[in-house]
């Protein structure tokens, strides 16, 4: 199911997707984002701001040494805690990097 978005968000929502395996993918408005489901599970998150949300595995302090990443938040100052990494849209121009990004969110789910 794809969903009705801006041209530069269904761009970075489509490079998202074909960076996936095989699977069952469904996009999902959520909060002011939109979700990608892989295997009805959240991996990732494209926000207004094409900023993208990743989903990653609780021990996240190795991540957030990266400098694209930051602990993501649900409003000014309130952190969504461990697991929950907003990487910065100006990085995600980069391939290499929306790929690390995608596989750190598929790796999460595969564990």
């Amino acid at each position: 199911m794809t969903v009705m978005v801006g041209a530069a968000r269904r761009d970075l929502l489509d490079q998202v997707l074909r960076r996936l395996p095989a699977g069952t993918v469904r996009e999902v408005p959520m909060f002011g984002t939109i979700a990608v489901m892989f295997d009805e599970s959240m991996l990732v998150a494209a926000r207004k701001d094409l900023c993208l949300l990743v989903r990653v595995t609780a021990d996240d302090a190795h991540l957030l040494a990266r400098p694209e990443a930051t602990r993501a938040e649900m409003g000014s100052g309130r952190s969504m805690g461990p697991g929950w990494i907003r990487v910065d849209p100006d990085a995600l121009q980069d391939e290499g990097t929306l790929d690390f990004w995608v596989a750190e969110a598929l790796r999460r789910q595969a564990a």
